[in-house]
């Protein structure tokens, strides 16, 4: 049977949606967990020994961009294109899984080697090797993989058993200051338990973990290295900000710095879905009326809860935790800021720019406002002008320079791309 236009585009459609809701399931879980895990965690450690965990984190948050080696991304592009060839796609998950393997053992290297030569945190080291544990364990996840087939509601499955398991376990295990360690320990067990869910998951799938070629392993590291750069170049702002105080400021600081942070992810998080659902479908169908749409909603609804956050969160703050806490309250007001400028950046980003197969432009945008950050937290480093408000208003500057590059070089060709399959449609 053939589909007449409407009916074809509304099929389409409703894949997206589909995958949102699950997404969406992911992600409500996503927000609520580490929610309750902060109000826990704050309350139970205090502001010196939650600004270590903290960092720890944000030095973990690091190496899961080089253990994904931007492969959430371009192998995602790759398996939704190739979605039918089974023994590409297991090669493709061997190689993946076999390159991180051996990343894996590289980070672990490198964070044993500064916890062993740290002063500062000395009394900390064991932590700081445990963080990577649940790091690289997630890293083997193929969240690609399911992505990329569009299978959202695999991904829900286990993604809600892990944060709901990680929880109860944070609430049961750490009862004082000194039960930080098993912070790391409970997330690397729940993740271990999510890693071998997914793997049976991929088989039950029809696929299956084939040893690569070296000629294929090198075809994957081809592939994947512009990704892999705009990947670092995120996270150069997004985690960077936390090392940098950690290194350079008291835990308190930090502290305050990343409860602040804790709550802008949990805004992104809600934002993921849509791009995530929409990545692999515009990868494929290449509908830039429809991504307009999309993005419009998106943007208005997050401009609309930021603007509530902002004259609610006080409030929220001083109910929920304690009035030590509402000194993040300046740099949360500066993240509300942010969260708008990110969506619109995000929605213009991988999913605009596979509409129009221009995914590189995505990179190279991210690239350009992480160079921008760099040079500017360089900047403010040697003026002594350090602080979590300057690091949330310099997260601003490079979204803010993403999105206008993204604007810049992607708009007239969507515009353009738009137009030209309108005049190609035939009149009815």
């Amino acid at each position: 049977m053939i589909l007449q236009p409407w009916n074809k585009s509304f099929l389409l459609s409703t894949r997206i949606i589909k995958n949102y809701l699950a997404l969406g399931a992911v992600q409500i879980v996503g927000y609520l967990a580490p929610f309750a895990v902060l109000i826990h965690l704050t309350k139970t450690l205090g502001l010196d020994a939650y600004g270590v965990v903290a960092y720890s984190q944000g030095i973990a948050g690091l190496t899961s961009v080089v253990l994904d080696l931007g492969f959430g991304l371009s192998a995602t592009n790759k398996v939704s294109k190739l979605r039918s060839h089974r023994e590409y796609v297991s090669q493709l998950l061997g190689a993946v899984m076999l390159i991180k393997l051996a990343l894996i053992v590289l980070v672990m290297f490198s964070i044993l080697l500064y916890a062993l030569t740290t002063v500062k945190y000395q009394e900390y080291r064991l932590l700081f090797l445990l963080s990577v544990v649940p790091t690289a364990l997630f890293g083997l996840i193929p969240i690609w993989l399911f992505q990329g087939v569009e299978r959202m509601k695999y991904i829900a499955a286990f993604v809600v058993m892990e944060k709901v398991t990680y929880v109860f376990l944070i609430y049961m295990l750490v009862r004082d200051t000194g039960d930080y360690l098993w912070v790391p320990i409970t997330a690397g067990f729940t993740q271990f338990v999510a890693l071998v869910i997914s793997l049976v998951l991929v088989y039950r799938l029809g696929f299956w973990i084939q040893t690569p070629s070296k000629k294929f392993i090198a075809y994957c590291f081809k592939f994947t290295r512009h990704f892999f750069l705009s990947r670092l170049a995120v996270a150069s702002y997004m985690s960077g900000a936390t090392v940098i105080l950690g290194l350079t400021s008291q835990p308190a600081a930090v502290a305050i710095y990343s409860m602040a942070e804790q709550l802008y992810k949990a805004m992104q998080s809600a934002v993921g879905p849509v791009a995530m659902a929409t990545y692999p479908y515009m990868s494929k169908e290449k509908n830039v009326f429809l991504m307009f749409k999309i993005t419009a909603v998106t943007v208005l609804t997050v401009l609309g809860c930021a603007v509530f956050g902002f004259f609610v969160s006080p409030f929220l703050i001083e109910t929920i935790f304690d009035q030590s806490w509402l000194q993040s309250i300046p740099v949360l007001n500066i993240f509300f800021i942010a969260i708008i400028v990110h969506t619109a950046a995000v929605m213009m980003g991988y999913p605009l720019a596979a509409s129009v197969g221009k995914v590189g432009i995505a990179n190279d945008s991210v690239i350009t406002g992480s160079i921008i950050y760099l040079v500017l937290l360089i900047a403010f480093y040697l003026l002594g002008w350090i602080s979590p408000e300057i690091l949330a208003l310099l997260m601003v500057i490079g979204e803010l320079c993403v999105l206008f590059h993204r604007a810049y070089v992607l708009l007239p060709i969507a515009i353009h791309q738009h137009q030209f399959t309108l005049q190609r449609k035939p009149n009815l």
